[in-house]
């Protein structure tokens, strides 16, 4: 069950940016979005298309958390989401611009393992 959980936890954050160690927990998602857009570096087209694709996902994403299927359902369903998401942004960001993008999903998969972890511990 803690590992369905944690899964989740880290599908959960590829729509939302895991800026614990920088952002402040108030931040909104607007805010997050546009700073990940600084970190990347897009400008123009890709700009819209990260912002626009990011967006729709992120909805999609509050709505499969709030639905009342089961946990194994949503992990489904998000796993889902994060594949298609994936896809539309390397169609339309640059390779480097993607790899970067990545990258970043990288980082934030071990800062919700690390918080994954310390919680973990307390509750030990």
């Amino acid at each position: 069950m803690k590992k369905l959980l944690f899964i989740a936890l880290i599908m959960l954050q590829f729509s939302v940016s895991a800026q614990e160690e920088t952002a402040p927990q108030n931040m909104s998602y607007n805010d997050m979005l546009n700073k990940q857009v600084e970190q990347l570096q897009l400008t123009g087209a890709e700009k819209d298309s990260f912002i626009s694709i990011s967006k729709k996902y992120y909805d999609k994403a509050v709505e499969v958390k709030n639905s009342s299927v089961s946990r194994n359902e949503k992990f489904q369903e998000l796993k889902s989401l994060m594949k298609g998401k994936d896809d539309e942004l390397q169609a339309a960001l640059s390779p480097a611009s993607y790899s970067t993008y990545k990258e970043m999903q990288k980082e934030n998969r071990e800062k919700v393992k690390r918080a994954y972890r310390h919680l973990n511990a307390i509750h030990e």
